[in-house]
């Protein structure tokens, strides 16, 4: 009983570091990910001579093209 009792103790021990090392892989790929995001946005901020978020917001409601919303009959 005692050596079932510490195999399981093992695998336990053993699956809590597999997902400690599992979150740490996903916190590292989120912040890959998020430096990945604001270098593009940085980039194209300078591409187009944009100075913030909301010079952007502008860009894009000027470029959204205009849809009318047809009436049902």
């Amino acid at each position: 009983m005692k050596k079932q009792k510490q195999i399981i103790d093992k695998i336990i021990d053993y699956s809590k570091s597999t997902v400690d090392s599992l979150i740490e892989t996903g916190r590292d790929c989120e912040k890959k990910v998020r430096d990945q995001v604001h270098g593009g946005l940085n980039q194209l901020y300078h591409t187009l001579g944009l100075s913030s978020q909301e010079d952007l917001n502008e860009l894009r409601k000027e470029i959204k093209p205009k849809t009318s919303k047809k009436k049902k009959k």
